[in-house]
């Protein structure tokens, strides 16, 4: 670790403590860019600067990785002097000492040249890259440092602007300074933009009269645009980047959600061609130009675009998903499921995915797996009002009134339409419906047993039971009570009294899994077959529906439901 002790400034002109704190700063960047660590540390102090320049040096100057400490003298006379000392803090014995005196006019030559001999000391072997100067001008690169301190302590406009001013300034003292150009463009980005649209248009406009050489400054200006509403001129600013910058592929891809955005498809393909005539593997044109031909209504061309992409990255989640909403389209739903699956199995978390199969298993009546996936895109983008209403649309139809509620009242506060408030306000006054109260009552009951309160709960049932018994929950969660407390032969009863009021997934899967265990195959068919249709995604019925469907010899069932059984990670050991 090389501890950089913040250069110190003699008396002198006023920009030379800015240009001291510059160059401390620039020392640590330069060790840190050959992997050597560093940090300017303020918190040590520097003796008198003679003292320390003075202090003599190893007889063999070689670096083994200690703790060395880089203390300088920064002066300003006719000509400017930096004196800089790196030395071992525990015997106070020096590594290097640099020392020169120079014009202005080449200081920031002469320091860069210096410290390439530093760094090549410390590593014990020429550099492999010179590192590229920021800049040789002196009044660019102060007026850099001021920018930089005067926006890292911004607390008003004035200050904010100021410090955007000093930066603008260091562009045009050194029109190829590209690090002041992207700090200044990225602060615009990060703070400036939604903050103020007309002075971000002004500041990009003078920056790119500036530098013509820079062709992100005019995308991030065709942004502001955009988002200040100005389309028009925004297009303008595209289309002058990509004349000027035609290899540049950013440009393009930028006309090109433009021209998609505005239904100007065949414009969008033209954009889409120019980034793939210079980078033939761009996995966001590919991606984007099968939206295009998904958008004219040529599924064939936007799947072949897809599936090219696929090649390139087979892990590109969002493209696995188009490609599934395809297959859907097709109705070739075993196709989509496995285009679903791929999906969730490269381990990225994208909304969309679980949103669009949970979609997917709510139109197939599989609706414990639509609540698992869909609980999840809420998770992952909590503003979605369609997963929030895909959502409540399950949970109701598993009769888990009490999570529905939650989802509908979520639903109702980001709905920005009446319709959609109107509908939601509808469900709700469902939700007052008695049988409905007595489902959430049962359900409770499960929440509490669950908890512990075993008294409470057996009590709640037998108060409940002339209200409930028309309920399949009310016997399931029954057949659950009196299997723990030992009363197995009892559970059946209660688990096949309750199959003749519409149950639900738990109810087919507790009675499938107790044949299947008993190896009472023929019993356990018709259950799990019925469970598995109703949550395809769950591994022990996968498992046990694939193992029973094998040693019955149903040969056909078992060819019609094979590729979506393999799909299940854990199933695979099974076969």
């Amino acid at each position: 670790m090389i501890q950089v002790i913040p250069i110190m400034a003699e008396p002198g002109p006023l920009y030379l403590p800015v240009l001291a704190r510059g160059l401390s700063d620039l020392a640590a960047l330069r060790f840190n860019s050959v992997e050597i660590e560093a940090q300017v540390n303020i918190y040590l102090e520097q003796k008198e600067p003679q003292t320390l320049l003075e202090l003599p040096l190893l007889p063999e100057p070689v670096w083994n990785g200690e703790e060395l400490w880089l203390a300088g003298v920064l002066k300003a006379e006719e000509e400017l002097s930096l004196a800089l000392v790196l030395f071992d803090p525990r015997c106070e014995q020096a590594l290097y000492h640099i020392s020169f005196q120079v014009p202005e006019s080449q200081f920031l030559s002469e320091w860069e040249k210096q410290m390439a001999g530093l760094l090549t000391l410390l590593k014990g072997e020429p550099l492999k890259e010179s590192q590229r100067m920021y800049t040789e001008s002196l009044e660019a690169f102060l007026a850099f440092r001021k920018g930089l301190e005067s926006l890292s302590q911004a607390k008003d406009e004035r200050t904010r602007n100021e410090g955007l001013e000093s930066l603008l300034n260091a562009v045009a003292y050194d029109p190829e300074f590209i690090e002041a150009a992207d700090i200044l463009v990225l602060f615009l980005v990060q703070n400036g933009i939604a903050h103020n649209f007309e002075h971000s248009v002004e500041v990009l406009e003078r920056l790119r009269q500036i530098v013509n050489s820079h062709p992100r400054i005019p995308l991030v200006l065709a942004e502001v645009y955009l988002q200040w509403g100005k389309t028009e001129k925004a297009t303008q600013v595209l289309e002058e980047l990509t004349d000027s910058f035609p290899d540049f592929s950013d440009g393009w891809i930028r006309r090109a959600l433009l021209y998609h955005s505005e239904q100007r498809l065949d414009e969008a393909l033209v954009a889409l061609q120019n980034v793939l005539t210079v980078e033939p593997e761009n996995l966001t044109a590919h991606d984007l130009m099968g939206a295009v031909y998904a958008g004219k209504g040529q599924p064939e061309q936007a799947e072949a675009v897809w599936e090219k992409a696929l090649t390139l990255d087979p892990s590109r989640v969002n493209i696995l998903t188009n490609l599934a909403l395809l297959a859907e389209e097709k109705e070739n739903s075993a196709q989509a499921e496995s285009f679903y699956k791929q999906a969730l199995q490269t381990g990225v978390e994208w909304w969309g995915t679980f949103h669009y199969y949970g979609t997917f298993c709510l139109r197939q009546k599989r609706f414990e797996e639509a609540v698992s996936l869909l609980e999840q895109a809420v998770k992952l983008n909590p503003t979605n009002t369609l997963s929030y209403q895909n959502l409540a649309f399950a949970q109701l139809q598993l009769e888990r009134y009490k999570e529905a509620q939650e989802s509908l009242l979520r639903l109702l506060q980001l709905a920005s339409d009446n319709y959609t408030r109107r509908q939601t306000l509808q469900l709700l006054n469902q939700l007052n419906d008695e049988g409905i109260k007595i489902e959430i009552q049962i359900r409770k009951l499960e929440r509490d047993w669950e908890n512990g309160k075993r008294w409470p709960v057996a009590g709640g049932l037998l108060k409940l039971f002339y209200r409930a018994r028309q309920h399949w929950f009310y016997w399931y969660l029954t057949g659950r009570i009196v299997t723990e407390v030992g009363l197995p032969g009892l559970a059946m009863a209660c688990y096949h009294q309750g199959l003749r009021y519409d149950p639900g997934f738990p109810l087919f899967k507790k009675l499938g899994l107790y044949y299947w265990q008993k190896e009472s195959l023929r019993k356990a068919l018709p259950f799990l077959r019925q469970a598995y249709q109703l949550h395809q995604s769950d591994v022990e019925i996968s498992k046990a529906y694939l193992q029973t469907l094998m040693k019955l010899g149903e040969v056909e069932e078992l060819q019609a439901n094979f590729q979506s059984l393999a799909a299940t990670p854990l199933n695979q050991t099974t076969l």
